[in-house]
Parts: structure tokens; C-alpha cells; sequence
């Protein structure tokens, strides 16, 4: 039996003895493949990170960071005269669009119909009975809120918008073709 600390003739190995005994080749392919593993990891995070944040100003992103403190899973999208930023925070995905000197312009969220003000709800199914949505959103700009809305029923859409006190008003109104 050999135990721990001593040789097979009996004697002890000196911590001199352990540490200039040579590798046997199960560590050293051990380390390979752990270096091997690494390597790869790095290159695959490297190949396939997210650079589409690149031309985004610092400015932008600071302006970002401050106003949401506790944004998550942020990404940067340019468009031109703009830079929008999609985020998720307190369990609701938002956009924040900025200028590309950092001034914050307006957050949208999309939203259920029934998170519409009252009276807005109210008028939508009063006016408006026989559309489907296809699509709601709240938008927060300059102070004021406000909402547009995509109707459908068969071969027509509407958009319409409407600021949180006032009523809605016809934005658009298109033929769908199937």
C-alpha cells in the first residue's frame, strides 16, 4: 500500500522530489485540451459579439445609462439622424431614442389595449367595434404621452393617434391587398 507522502521503498519524498518529478502525459493532455477549450471560447465570443453598437455616440450611451439605471439585454440600433436603444426594465421591453449628440427624445413601449386610458378605450370600442389591432403602442416625448394604434378589418388598415387627454384622430388609412 502506498500512502500519501512516502515512496514505494519506504522512505518519504522530499516536497522537493514532488514538484521535480516530470509530468505524466495525462496532465499534460489535460492542460492542452483546457487550453485548447479556452482558445476556442474566446474566438467564438470574439466571431460572434455584437458590433452593431459600434457607431453609437458616447454620448448616446452615457445619456442612456443615466436615464436607465436599471436597463438590461441593451441593444444599439443607428439610424441615421437617431440612435435607438432596446432594453428591457422592470419586466417591460422599451426603446429610448436619442439623438447622436446623447439628448434624449422619446421612450415607446408596446401595450395591451386594455392599458389604454379609459376614455381612449372607451372611444376605440365605441367607434371602431369591428377593426382588430395589429398594433399599440405608447410613446413618452417631450413631456406628453401619447398613442398610435394599427386597425385592420379585412381589406382596410387605419393608424391612429391620439395624446393621453385628447380623442382619436386618423392618421392613415390604406387598402391591404392579400
Amino acid at each position: 500500500m502506498l500512502i500519501l507522502g512516502s515512496s514505494p521503498e519506504g522512505g518519504l519524498n522530499s516536497v522537493r522530489d514532488i514538484l521535480t518529478k516530470k509530468p505524466n502525459n495525462f496532465i499534460i493532455m489535460k492542460k492542452k485540451i483546457l487550453l485548447g477549450t479556452v482558445v476556442f471560447t474566446l474566438i467564438c465570443s470574439y466571431s460572434f459579439a455584437d458590433y452593431k453598437d459600434k457607431g453609437i455616440s458616447k454620448r448616446a450611451k452615457a445619456s442612456f445609462r443615466h436615464e436607465f439605471v436599471n436597463a438590461e439585454g441593451v441593444q444599439w440600433e443607428d439610424w441615421g439622424l437617431f440612435v435607438k436603444a432596446s432594453f428591457r426594465m422592470h419586466d417591460q421591453v422599451l426603446s429610448a431614442y436619442f439623438y447622436p449628440e446623447g439628448d434624449l427624445f422619446a421612450v415607446t413601449r408596446n401595450i395591451l389595449s386594455d392599458q389604454l386610458p379609459i376614455h381612449l378605450l372607451t372611444m376605440l370600442k365605441n367607434e371602431y367595434s369591428r377593426y382588430w389591432i395589429t398594433d399599440l403602442f405608447e410613446i413618452y416625448t417631450h413631456g406628453e404621452t401619447s398613442y398610435y394604434i394599427t386597425l385592420k378589418d379585412g381589406d382596410r388598415e387605419k393608424v391612429l393617434t391620439s395624446s393621453a387627454g385628447g380623442s382619436w384622430e386618423l392618421c392613415r388609412t390604406k387598402k391591404v391587398s392579400f
